[in-house]
């Protein structure tokens, strides 16, 4: 009977914290949904531009070789096993800008069909062996689909290539990469992640700074005081801007201790680091909005956590789903965290060695976004908190 007593005792407090009960429950399946909303039951499309330079050749029939574009159709109707397309193949006359759309990733790869395509398979068709014509291959080393970007269509293009042919493969692969590289292990693609986990775990000291406040029922005396909501949080964030540096710096010490050599500007890093701190701090703002107590944030505030670390993009690469385009580039849905923003820029500083002017449109998405979150969580404190405090 006392363990019934017990069980029931406990059921109502569960019940009566009704909010972390729910998370509880909901937490694992909502991310089911996303899952699949990321990953479906489909197989992967990798998209790739290509630049075709290739002049069609006069056969001695009186037919015309168009290799180039017998290749572009052989690239589109390249399938799986179960017939689902694989590649989804985009024209362009503009290569600088198909190198723009795969260092931004909206692209996985650029193929440049050389001018003399059909030119070398006319040639092998007569038994002319002695020449061999070089597809170009661009792509990223930040882009996990390249690779398999990359094996797909040099598989559709050899089997193209031999066929058309009629002998064994008549072309080079030219492989290219967009960007400066260090030979990088798989430890040096996780330290930009970690630094950004470092930065979000000011999400924690910055939601604790203001609920103590709440939960002491000091913010009535502060309001008393005259203090302004700007004030307020501006002192806030002062400190937890170095709590950042600090945490970052003991993030990266860790990391070269161990071996990590970043290839950039620290001065670039420590900058978007602070960017960054300020959109946690916005964030930890819509947060403590919500809480009263500092059980709460321990509790109901490891969900908002969770969600920042997992969906960034440090801890592992996410598929992408679209959501508009914004200067050229393409917004993705995980894009609305700015840590996203931050995790992409720090990786193309820290193992690119890229500058500031090469992730400007980083550095933009993290400004508005800590501008749209900031507004938000002021309007939300001032709202719960700072009107109903006097």
């Amino acid at each position: 009977m006392r363990i019934l007593g017990v069980f029931n005792k406990s059921m109502k407090e569960n019940l009566r914290d009704w909010k972390i009960l729910i998370l509880t429950l909901t937490f694992a399946p909502a991310f089911v949904f996303l899952m699949y909303s990321f990953y479906g039951n489909a197989a992967t499309t990798y998209k790739v531009m290509v630049y075709n330079q290739d002049r069609q050749v006069l056969l001695e029939n009186g037919a015309i070789l168009n290799a180039g574009n017998d290749l572009i159709v052989d690239l589109r109707q390249f399938s799986s096993p179960e017939g689902e397309k694989l590649l989804a193949v985009a024209l362009t006359d503009d290569i600088d800008d198909a190198k723009r759309l795969v260092r931004n990733k909206e692209a996985d790869m650029l193929l440049v069909v050389p001018g003399d395509f059909s030119e070398v398979i006319e040639q092998y068709q007569h038994g002319e062996k002695s020449k061999r014509a070089d597809m170009q291959f661009f792509g990223t080393t930040t882009n996990p689909k390249y690779i398999m970007a990359a094996t797909f269509t040099y598989g559709a293009a050899s089997q193209y290539a031999a066929r058309a042919a009629q002998t064994p493969i008549p072309i080079n692969l030219v492989e290219e990469f967009l960007e400066k590289s260090k030979a990088l292990s798989d430890f040096d693609y996780m330290v930009p992640g970690l630094i950004v986990l470092s930065i979000i775990m000011i999400l924690f000291t910055a939601a604790a700074s203001i609920i103590k406040e709440i939960d002491r029922g000091t913010i009535i005396r502060l309001r008393l005081s005259k203090l302004s909501t700007f004030e307020f949080l501006s002192g806030i964030s002062m400190v937890q801007v170095i709590i950042t540096v600090l945490a970052m710096a003991l993030t990266l010490v860790s990391a070269l201790a161990l071996g990590y050599k970043p290839a950039g500007s620290m001065v670039d890093v420590l900058f978007i680091g602070v960017l960054a701190s300020l959109s946690v701090m916005a964030i930890s703002l819509i947060v403590s909005s919500f809480l009263g107590t500092i059980f709460d944030l321990m509790t109901i505030g490891c969900f908002p956590f969770f969600i920042l670390m997992f969906f960034s993009g440090g801890m592992f690469p996410l598929p992408q789903i679209s959501l508009f385009t914004m200067g050229g580039h393409v917004f993705n849905i995980t894009d609305i965290l700015p840590t996203s923003h931050v995790v992409s820029a720090l990786n193309k500083i820290m193992n690119f060695d890229l500058r500031l002017t090469d992730v400007s449109f980083e550095i933009l998405a993290i400004l508005i976004l800590t501008v749209i979150y900031f507004a938000v969580g002021v309007w939300l404190f001032q709202r719960r908190h700072m009107n109903t405090a006097g």
